[in-house]
Formats: structure tokens, C-alpha cells, sequence
């Protein structure tokens, strides 16, 4: 996959493991029905929590452990569903970072019925890659100090923060709470009418059609990283 070779590109930049574990959630949800079929929807949904780092690690290897011990379950394997399980299981891997991530995309584009299939869920991948990553991961610490001004961490919160009793952070986190991506937009008229001038965040929102958990301009008014 071409994806593979930007994923790699960035690693060194991005250490931490929440990025990838969100990308890899949201490449999945193109297999939602197959995932749902084989009743492996619901850890997926819970693995989006052990990502976004609110549930520990412990408790995300019992719920895969309990989904394989499950007699209904295992009932009926076949290869499909182990496929499937070894995509969700990968997450729940001590070591899972960037060298995990293509190890489940490979798996997932494996999954295609056919080669559009397969296009089509590589395309959706590399969306979101740019929707997590931006067209260029060195730039998030220019954005982070226009919005911030890092280089006076002691002054009051910036006017944007404060504008209209913090509407922009708390309408922001209430878009990533609710997944109210197709919301985007209006943050983005709220940030201009606040006085905040970043075209390429403002513009993220307002044409990037595909957004999930980990877009980088909304974690930047988030405060996460």
C-alpha cells in the first residue's frame, strides 16, 4: 500500500501511539457490516476508547480475550472472522505503534471482495491519514504556536478561548465527543469571526469531506496531541 510509505515517513515524528490507533479505527469502519456479522463491531467501539487513552490497556486485552473465549462465538470460525480478530487483537499489542498500524491495513485490504473494493478502502485509508496527519505532520507546532503563542505561556488564554465564554473549545470538544464532523464548517466560521487566521485549519474543516477522531486541527483546539 502507498499509505504504508507516508505512515513510515512520519513515525519518528509522532511517538505517541493514539494517532495511529485512531487512523486504524477509522480505516475499519469501511468493513463495518462485515465487522458487525461476525460480532466484532462492539470491540472495535471500545478499542476507540482504550485509543483515545480512557480505558487502560488491561482492560482492552480481557475484552479481546473474552471475545475469543466466547463459545457463540468461536462456534462457527473461519477464516474470515480470525482475519478480522487478528486486526482488532493487533491494537490491543504492548508493542503497537507504526510498525502495527500496516500490519492491520494490510489485513483489512485484504478483506476486498474485489479490486475496486480494495481501491476504494486504500483511498478511504489515505483521507484519513491527511485528516489525522495534515499535508505536512513538521507544520503542527507552527499552528500550535499561532494559536497558543508559546513563546509567552505565563499571559492570559488567548482571545479565541475566551471569545463568547469559550464557545470555540467547548463547541470543538463537543464535535469530537459527538463524532458532529459535518459541524466542522461552522467551527471554522466561528475561529475567523473570533480573529483567528489560519487559513490551512479553517480550510481543513471546511473541504475534507472524510474526518474521524485524531484531525489535527480539531486536536489542536483540544488540547491533544
Amino acid at each position: 500500500m502507498v499509505l504504508n510509505k507516508e505512515i513510515h515517513a512520519v513515525w519518528h515524528k509522532v511517538r505517541g501511539k493514539r494517532k495511529y490507533y485512531l487512523l486504524a479505527r477509522a480505516c475499519a469502519q469501511t468493513y463495518e457490516t462485515l465487522f458487525r456479522a461476525h460480532g466484532l463491531w462492539k470491540l472495535w467501539e471500545y478499542a476507540e476508547l482504550f485509543a483515545d487513552l480512557n480505558v487502560p490497556l488491561t482492560h482492552m486485552l480481557k475484552r479481546v480475550r473474552a471475545v475469543y473465549d466466547d463459545p457463540k462465538w468461536i462456534a462457527g470460525p473461519n477464516e474470515i472472522r480470525m482475519k478480522l480478530y487478528t486486526c482488532v487483537a493487533q491494537l490491543a499489542h504492548s508493542s503497537f505503534s507504526f510498525y502495527g498500524l500496516p500490519f492491520i491495513l494490510k489485513r483489512m485490504k485484504a478483506l476486498a471482495i474485489n479490486k475496486p473494493t480494495g481501491e476504494m478502502f486504500e483511498g478511504r485509508c489515505y483521507n484519513f491519514y491527511r485528516c489525522v496527519f495534515g499535508k505536512n505532520i513538521g507544520n503542527f507546532n507552527d499552528h500550535q504556536n499561532t494559536l497558543f503563542h508559546a513563546a509567552d505561556r505565563t499571559a492570559r488564554p488567548p482571545f479565541w478561548i475566551r471569545w463568547r465564554d469559550c464557545l470555540i473549545p467547548n463547541t470543538a470538544q463537543a464535535i469530537y465527543d459527538e463524532k458532529r464532523f459535518e459541524d466542522l464548517p461552522i467551527l471554522a466560521d466561528m475561529m475567523e469571526d473570533a480573529g483567528v487566521d489560519d487559513p490551512e485549519m479553517t480550510s481543513h474543516f471546511r473541504i475534507v469531506t472524510q474526518h474521524c477522531r485524531g484531525c489535527w486541527p480539531l486536536d489542536l483546539l483540544i488540547g491533544r496531541s
